[in-house]
């Protein structure tokens, strides 16, 4: 008997010990194992209250969210054969759908791509109403845009250096369907800068995101919008996002090219110039705007008494102070501090009597003169321009200048319909305006 209980032991021994080895997955027996299911109780816990967060800011911003519809100015192009088979048709026919922002009853702001007009508001995968932009910070690409009427909830901010990560945030985007909420996940990152932006920028790091997409804390404060800096997509911070409108205001946010090529300061140069910061002009346009008052050498220091530094944030700048005006700019010479006023080389053309500024534009040099902005209802919005198209003939007149089609216009009889030749995004097409008097109100 007693060696049958010690074999029996034994046998039990041996078998814990080979269970031991067969299921190393088996948790040691000091671990409670009660605590699995709390601990899953609680994950569920935490996502529920994140859905639950994402449909409290739903219910509380859903009145001042709407979904664009953006169709590609290459609509209104010529086709080609090669323009009829389906992968170039797709890519021509590119519908775009962003969301944009109520700021007020009639207005909101949105990010829009380059080469994209605004065709209506999307609502259950229907273009149920009409919106049209009424300008564009063509630098950051930011528009303002006329919406039907409504009633926004008070819009709340968070500057985004104060957004603490790693977090959980709000995207909300568009699509063909309307407006999409998600919650996404930032992981810890550092800012930088952009100098198309006043502000640092965060990246998205891993998280995926539509660029356009307007960001929100879980709180409902608008943080920003995503946007792509160099490759790299990124938050632009809200006070970027709405201080583009009022930059964009009755001047369409457009960037007239200053006729300069610059580069960075070295220190050799700054030893043989006598200045300690700023620009170098290494070009300047004859038919520019620093036509008579800056030469190869010039270094810029200042404008309207900002200092200068990098060359990309400085062409940027005066290009978009430009639009609007003349700039004051500080510059050295000849070791010796000085200052000039740049005009814009934009010419504005009146087409009829009591319509101010129905168009404006600039040179490129070598091949035309761009359109910066068209006025609604204009005889040249008549004749389908848009802001960038090229005027690469008018008449007999190829590669004008704005002064030679200004020339062409004044000279004209009043109602004649004059021959156009327009570059647009790659390709040309034809049209027609007609001088509806312009001879008597051109202005330079």
């Amino acid at each position: 008997m007693r060696l049958l209980v010690v074999t029996i032991i034994i046998a039990a021994g041996v078998l814990l010990v080979l269970a031991r080895f067969r299921f190393p997955e088996q948790l040691p027996a000091s671990v409670d194992t009660s605590t699995q299911p709390l601990e899953r109780l609680a994950a569920r816990a935490s996502f529920e209250e994140l859905a639950n967060r994402v449909a409290r800011f739903e219910q509380s911003i859903g009145t001042n969210l709407l979904v664009l519809r953006l169709n590609p100015r290459e609509d209104s192009l010529p086709i080609r054969l090669d323009d009829v088979n389906s992968s170039s048709d797709a890519t021509r026919n590119d519908v775009r759908h962003v969301p944009a922002l109520r700021i007020d009853e009639t207005t909101a702001v949105a990010s829009i791509p380059p080469d994209t007009e605004v065709r209506g508001i999307v609502e259950q995968s229907a273009v149920t109403e009409t919106a049209t932009s009424i300008s564009i910070d063509r630098v950051r690409h930011i528009a303002s845009v006329r919406v039907p009427e409504g009633r926004p909830t008070t819009l709340r901010q968070l500057a985004l250096g104060s957004l603490q990560t790693p977090t959980y945030v709000i995207a909300v985007e568009g699509t063909r369907a309307g407006v999409t909420i998600r919650p996404v996940f930032l992981g810890r990152s550092d800012r930088f800068n952009s100098p198309r932006w006043t502000r640092p920028l965060l990246p998205l790091g891993g998280a995926v995101v539509i660029p356009g997409a307007l960001m929100f804390t879980l709180e409902g404060e608008f943080l920003g919008a995503v946007v792509t800096d160099e490759g790299t997509p990124a938050i632009a911070s809200a006070n970027d996002v709405l201080q583009s409108v009022g930059r964009a205001g009755l001047n369409t946010g457009a960037v007239t090219e200053p006729g300069i090529a610059v580069q960075a300061l070295t220190v050799e140069i700054a030893a043989a110039t006598g200045a300690s910061s700023g620009v170098v002009v290494a070009e300047v346009d004859t038919d520019g705007s620093a036509a008579a008052v800056l030469e190869p050498g010039d270094v810029i220091i200042a404008t309207e008494g900002q200092s200068v530094g990098d060359p990309k944030s400085f062409l940027l700048d005066l290009g978009a102070r430009l639009a609007a005006g003349p700039v004051r700019i500080t510059f050295v010479r000849d070791e010796q501090p000085r200052q000039a006023e740049l005009q814009s080389p934009v010419r504005a053309v009146t087409a009829a009597a009591g319509t101010a500024d129905p168009w404006r534009l600039e040179l490129v040099r070598g091949v035309g003169t761009k359109v910066v902005a068209v006025k609604d209802g204009s005889p040249f919005a008549v004749a389908g321009l848009v802001p960038d198209d090229v005027i690469l003939r008018i008449a007999d007149v190829y590669r004008p200048t704005p002064a030679q089609i200004a020339s062409v216009l004044r000279d004209a009889p009043s109602g004649r319909l004059l021959l156009l030749v327009v570059g647009r995004s790659g390709s040309q097409h034809v049209t027609a305006v007609r001088t509806e008097g312009a001879a008597d109100g051109v202005t330079r």
